[in-house]
């Protein structure tokens, strides 16, 4: 069952982020490093709290076994085409959820939400190393728009 996380799901949720950012470390340790374990509730208290930040959570028979966290917004720059973009900040599934469908429900919800308030698009960042989430985007029906580019020095 999909819905709206609440205050009462902090503790699932930041296992949960815990989870989704040492996968991070592991696939690029040259930007990721683990951090105390209050990052992980200070930033998911304050998405909680936000009033722009939607977190959708995927409520198993054991409790939360994924969750998203996006946001719409409208471009604003003077010399780009107005558009209203939701962005998805956060999407994971627990390693011993995946391939069963939850990452599919979150973000077929996501698009439905995005749809629902004019979104233009749904988009995301996703390191290019970390192919299992590439090719699950891609099977979602996302295509790169930019491309990030950085020379070590």
């Amino acid at each position: 069952m999909i819905r709206v996380a609440e205050m009462s799901d902090l503790e699932q949720l930041c296992a949960l982020y815990k989870e989704l950012h040492e996968h991070h470390v592991k696939l690029s340790s040259d930007h990721f490093c683990i951090p105390d374990d209050d990052l992980y509730r200070n930033n998911m208290v304050d998405i909680l709290n936000s009033d722009e930040w939607i977190t959708l959570v995927h409520q198993g028979e054991g409790g939360l076994d994924g969750y998203v966290v996006f946001k719409a917004f409208n471009t604003t720059q003077p010399d780009e085409t107005p558009r209203r973009i939701c962005h998805i900040h956060q999407f994971t599934v627990a390693e011993n959820a995946r391939r069963q469908g939850i990452g599919r429900e979150l973000m077929d919800k996501v698009c439905d939400a995005a749809r629902s308030i004019q979104c233009d698009c749904v988009r995301l960042i996703v390191n290019s190393n970390n192919t299992d989430a590439v090719a699950f985007d891609r099977e979602m029906g996302f295509v790169e728009d930019k491309l990030l580019m950085e020379k070590k020095l």
